[in-house]
């Protein structure tokens, strides 16, 4: 989670995993402030979530660490400054690896451990693009969704599968 999320959720007295792939100093600045002044420790975990299994062992080292996995923030996201009828291949590709692939990799890794238990929250953030085009996002009628959009769908198919589960389920 992001530091505003991780600010908010420790004094609560939630016990924090910080996940990022870049600039993993800072995670563990911000881990060492929230120990500090909340008093638990804050596991920090590196790993770039487009690859395949990085979801799986981020989950594996909070339930390790914590003995259980109450929720899940999922606030990355990125977007390319390229103008969409422009924009490479690559960089698509690349906006679907973050914004959507790991987005719904993390929430069905959460969900095999909230699931069992029937308890659980999972948090996707998502931008304004999501809901409405923007000038640098992919027209709908040209792509079917864009990145933003496709995490979207994933939201409200888990919204549905959640809800029967008894694991709440919330999109900002």
């Amino acid at each position: 989670i992001d530091d505003a999320n991780a600010m908010y959720f420790r004094p609560e007295g939630a016990a924090l995993v910080l996940h990022g792939h870049h600039a993993v100093d800072a995670l563990h600045e911000l881990a060492a402030t929230l120990a500090a002044e909340h008093g638990s420790p804050v596991l920090v975990h590196a790993a770039d979530l487009r690859e395949r299994d990085a979801a799986n062992a981020l989950v594996a080292a909070a339930v390790e660490h914590f003995g259980r996995i109450d929720g899940l923030v999922n606030a990355a996201g990125v977007q390319r400054g390229s103008l969409a009828l422009t924009r490479a291949d690559d960089e698509w590709d690349a906006l679907l690896d973050v914004n959507v692939v790991a987005l719904d990799a993390a929430c069905r890794a959460a969900l095999a451990h909230m699931l069992p238990r029937r308890a659980g929250s999972i948090v996707n953030l998502a931008s304004i693009e999501g809901l409405e085009g923007m000038r640098l996002a992919m027209p709908f009628a040209l792509r079917g969704i864009d990145s933003d959009n496709g995490s979207e769908f994933i939201n409200e198919a888990l919204v549905k599968y959640c809800k029967e589960h008894d694991v709440e389920f919330t999109r900002s």
